[in-house]
């Protein structure tokens, strides 16, 4: 809910400002609280034109609309490739559209993956298409733009943030018009991660990521004292 009453909570936990900034309380706390993200090897050699879906396969994060936007982009640049990691109910949904086609070697499919295996998938991708319409985090994201994955995102109040602040790491669209455009935009010449002011910016956002991490840890720690000294 947006508005919570001082009657049904006392302090709630968020993951970023924005989220914060969302809620309205009368005399509520909201605690900013981190969740750990690791840093990609950027030794990897990615592929350019390999697009990729990290994440839950459920409504919640556009399986459709995923499948929607990088169909048309299939149909329109013959050396992209796709990538789909995760688990989920939705996962038949992604199994009919791989299995569909005829050159099924320029798509794979995997179930979940452990964090060194997810590393090497960062490693991997050209692009991360990320359609969920809301992201109260953005993990996948933000480990993508660590990796120096560039990300095309539907716009919402967490990839808008991250756009205002790390612009050539992050795209973000509104409908899947302008997602197919982003897209191919990206892929065509083949995005150059190695360019001098993008790498400068993904060290930038390194260095935001666990500032902010650190600020948030402090938060929590303060917290968990204030707490155990109420008990």
């Amino acid at each position: 809910s947006d508005v919570c009453s001082s009657d049904l909570a006392t302090s709630v936990r968020v993951v970023n400002e924005n989220e914060a900034k969302k809620l309205q309380f009368k005399g509520v706390q909201a605690v900013l609280s981190p969740i750990p993200i690791r840093i990609p090897d950027l030794s990897l050699k990615p592929n350019p034109t390999l697009i990729g879906f990290v994440g839950r396969f459920h409504h919640e994060r556009g399986v459709e609309n995923w499948i929607e936007i990088a169909e048309c982009v299939y149909k329109m640049n013959n050396d992209s490739s796709y990538l789909v990691v995760g688990e989920g109910s939705l996962s038949y949904k992604f199994e009919k559209w791989i299995g569909s086609k005829l050159n099924s070697n320029r798509f794979r499919l995997m179930g979940f993956q452990n964090w060194e295996n997810l590393n090497r998938v960062f490693g991997q991708l050209g692009l991360l298409l990320s359609t969920a319409i809301e992201e109260s985090y953005g993990q996948a994201i933000r480990e993508a733009m660590c990796a120096g994955v560039k990300v095309v995102a539907f716009s919402n109040s967490t990839t808008e943030d991250l756009k205002e602040k790390f612009p050539k790491l992050i795209d973000t669209f509104n409908n899947s018009t302008e997602a197919v455009s982003l897209v191919l935009r990206n892929l065509l010449p083949p995005f150059n991660r190695g360019d001098e002011e993008y790498l400068r910016q993904i060290q930038d956002f390194r260095d935001f990521q666990f500032t902010k991490n650190d600020i948030h840890l402090t938060h929590l720690v303060e917290s968990w004292k204030s707490l155990a000294g109420k008990l």
